[in-house]
């Protein structure tokens, strides 16, 4: 892998010095779709999950039928909620952390990386929802339809048991919590800002020599948020356009799939079973928001 990825960071050092107009603007069109949509859409959700994660406070919420579902303990549920509503990639850095503090095994862990792996309820609901479709009710289908295949995905998987232990960190107090919760917070999305301007630079010079009927298809799915925005350009039906959106929705983008196997730092993850499992997300997604579409729509 190293070997492949030198001489093309290499090559792409070189090419965007080359083209240093067109990086520029995809930079700035990284910096923007950030700034704009990902920031205020993310920020407060992130700060409160995590502090509520830290005081156990998801622990308190009565799902009695889950545990026995999904073959893990209530420790195990609690962690499984704050990354549906952590989303990518900061929900599989709080596995990885728990991991790390020693609350998973690897086993477990591994489960949870490759199969709860969401987009923000803040994105969906508010920038896919409200700005794109002017709907609340059609961003709680695609985050719904984003839960279900989830769930479906960790019963498959229930084989391997999830026996969590829950964080040491709830003795610190409360404001001390609060306090570390915007810090991580803050870092992570200076990070997924970080990435979402290499990704978007790099991909966007290199893509720009590809006729337009291949170039398309791989700025939609490079990353997620300006991919989203790119399909709504689609001359398609509506439906059409929302099933799309919401199998890209659970894909992820190639640009998740980096920040995740560039920030989980502790637990080895094989990219190939990763991608297997985002394409069946993306299947179970699209069948269940077809079918809560013909209920509620």
């Amino acid at each position: 892998m190293k070997k492949f990825l030198l001489p093309f960071l290499l090559f792409s050092f070189l090419i965007t010095l080359c083209f240093g107009s067109l990086t520029l603007q995809y930079a700035q069109q990284g910096l923007t779709i950030w700034f704009e949509k990902l920031v205020p859409s993310m920020f407060v959700t992130m700060v409160l999950v995590k502090f509520l994660y830290h005081t156990h406070a998801f622990a308190l919420v009565p799902l009695p039928f889950l545990p026995t579902l999904l073959n893990m303990n209530k420790a195990g549920v609690q962690l499984v909620l704050c990354t549906m509503l952590l989303g990518f990639p900061t929900g599989s850095l709080l596995i990885d952390e728990a991991y790390h503090e020693h609350t998973l095994s690897l086993p477990q862990a591994q489960r949870l990386l490759y199969t709860c792996c969401f987009a923000t309820p803040g994105f969906v609901i508010m920038t896919c929802g409200v700005v794109f479709y002017h709907s609340v009710k059609i961003g709680i289908l695609l985050y719904a339809a984003q839960l279900f295949a989830g769930l479906f995905l960790l019963f498959f998987t229930r084989k391997q048991s999830v026996q969590a232990a829950f964080s040491p960190s709830a003795a610190q107090p409360m404001m001390k919590q609060l306090s570390i919760a915007v810090k991580e917070s803050g870092l992570s999305l200076y990070m997924i800002g970080g990435y979402l301007m290499l990704f978007l630079s790099i991909s966007g010079v290199l893509l720009s020599f590809l006729p337009e009927a291949v170039a398309l298809p791989l700025r939609i799915s490079a990353e997620f948020s300006s991919g989203a925005v790119l399909l709504q350009s689609l001359p398609y039906a509506p439906i059409l356009i929302q099933l799309l959106l919401c199998v890209l929705l659970s894909f992820g983008g190639f640009c998740v799939h980096m920040q995740i196997f560039s920030m989980v730092e502790h637990v080895p993850l094989s990219y190939g079973k990763f991608l297997l499992f985002r394409l069946l997300q993306a299947l179970f997604s699209c069948l269940s928001f077809y079918m809560l579409q013909m209920l509620f729509l």
